[in-house]
């Protein structure tokens, strides 16, 4: 996915419902602190994040203080829709 060009708000809109979509999925999985990306069985914080948006082609750091540093246009999007990216 490429940031530099310009996408309609709709789009955003699309990709924002698929993503928060996505996560419904992987809801009530067991929290398992430091679990990969990839593991579909159990989460941590940032890994539940960083696999739900990768499922929808966009690639997150694996860490949540760097996922709170992403400046993209869908991150801003989802937190307007009450999404956030939460640091402990």
């Amino acid at each position: 996915m490429t940031f530099g060009v310009f996408i309609p708000t709709q789009a955003f809109a699309a990709t924002g419902d698929r993503i928060i979509k996505t996560g419904e999925n992987y809801l009530r999985r067991p929290y398992s602190y430091g679990a990969s990306i990839g593991d579909l069985s159990k989460f941590d914080c940032s890994s539940f994040t960083a696999q739900v948006f990768k499922g929808n082609g966009i690639t997150l750091p694996r860490v949540s203080s760097d996922q709170a540093k992403t400046k993209s246009p869908f991150c801003k999007l989802l937190a307007k829709r009450g999404f956030s990216f939460l640091r402990y």
